[in-house]
């Protein structure tokens, strides 16, 4: 059996068949001229071959070689990844219960009270806050102690057992507004996601109600 060549022009050494390099079945050695013309390589020349041949993927991976991981886009495996309800972090995990960068529970609370800056005051169904400057009634009184045109007791906001949020003025000095619009004295007036609460000329806080906002 005579040697072989190698489409891309080596000979291949004695017993061999494939080429060590291209990986191609070897042929029996030509002349130039079966390959050529005048204008240069012909579409089954050696040269042309060698060019063109692409080793074919295989459809599965090989014995012993692992696969190939697949990628998730978001922690349930499709769609943009979920984001913490207070800071917009990322979810690191669909398993995660809490933010790892702010560490609040990850389930919306009913309602939000943004004062800006970082202050904010969630609530969940059933609960209530107090608003104002004295610490014996409210536990939110260090946002307030340098406004002393917002009453030691101001107002109190909360959800119903249904979800719906409210707020009640208790009695400020100043008074307190919804969009802009005084509310009476001692009777709940219904909160919505995007209402405007302002406790004063220079304290307002921008309601958000994650649970309820509109895809």
């Amino acid at each position: 059996m005579s040697h072989l060549v190698c489409p891309a022009g080596h000979d291949l050494a004695d017993g061999e068949v494939f080429c060590r390099i291209h990986g191609v079945q070897g042929q029996p050695p030509t002349t130039p001229a079966d390959h050529s013309s005048a204008d240069g390589p012909t579409a089954d020349s050696p040269e042309t071959q060698a060019a063109t041949w692409v080793k074919p993927a295989p459809s599965h991976p090989a014995r012993g070689e692992a696969a190939a991981p697949r990628v998730a886009a978001g922690p349930a495996g499709g769609g943009a990844p979920a984001r913490c309800w207070n800071c917009d972090e990322p979810v690191a995990a669909a398993s995660n219960t809490q933010c790892l960068n702010c560490h609040q529970s990850l389930t919306p609370p009913d309602l939000v009270l943004d004062f800006g800056a970082s202050n904010r005051i969630p609530l969940r169904g059933g609960g209530s806050v107090v608003l104002g400057r004295d610490p014996e009634v409210s536990e939110w009184f260090a946002m307030f102690a340098g406004h002393l045109s917002v009453s030691r007791r101001h107002a109190t906001v909360g959800v119903d057992e249904r979800g719906e949020p409210w707020v009640q003025d208790d009695g400020a000095m100043n008074g307190t507004f919804v969009n802009g619009a005084p509310i009476p004295r001692s009777r709940r007036i219904p909160l919505r996601d995007g209402d405007e609460l302002q406790l004063t000329s220079d304290v307002s806080a921008q309601v958000r109600a994650p649970k309820r906002e509109t895809p």
